[in-house]
């Protein structure tokens, strides 16, 4: 209610809260009654152009990383 905007990944979502965790690493529990509106960004919060970075190697360390957090 404050006008704040928070993006991020959903880590949790209750009957009370949603839990976000932002690019910073900062995790965010926002009362219910706190939220205006809830938008679904179209786009991932993994920075642009990050595959061209890594290793082959890294590239798959990551894909393997992120598809074991999935299944929690």
């Amino acid at each position: 209610m404050d006008g704040r905007v928070i993006s991020g990944v959903k880590i949790k979502d209750d009957i009370k809260a949603l839990t976000i965790g932002d690019n910073q690493g900062k995790v965010h529990s926002i009362a219910k009654t706190d939220i205006d509106e809830i938008q679904v960004q179209p786009r991932s919060t993994m920075p642009d152009g990050l595959e061209e970075r890594l290793t082959d190697q890294e590239f798959v360390d990551l894909l393997a990383y992120l598809l074991s957090q999935k299944k929690k």
